[in-house]
């Protein structure tokens, strides 16, 4: 009986163990989790920054594009 007994608190201390180890281990998925979730959030805003300015260049490319067409007309004017 007492070697029964000592089986069992043998097995119940290895899967006590086990859970531990799994307890250990989904701290660190959830680090890593975290740590994934911060840097996505960083990418984002790195990415809003860029499509931001591309789209202060694209009407200032804009701007320059009528002010180069309105300079030709007004140089075509004194070619004549």
């Amino acid at each position: 009986m007492v070697s029964k007994i000592e089986s069992t608190s043998s097995k119940i201390s290895k899967v006590i163990d086990q859970v531990e180890h799994l307890n250990t281990s989904l701290q660190n998925v959830s680090a890593i989790t975290e740590e994934s979730s911060t840097s996505a959030e960083e990418v984002s805003a790195s990415v809003e920054e860029q499509v931001s300015g591309i789209t202060d260049m694209a009407s200032l490319a804009t701007v320059l594009n009528d002010l180069s067409i309105e300079l030709q007309k007004n140089v075509n004017l004194f070619k004549y």
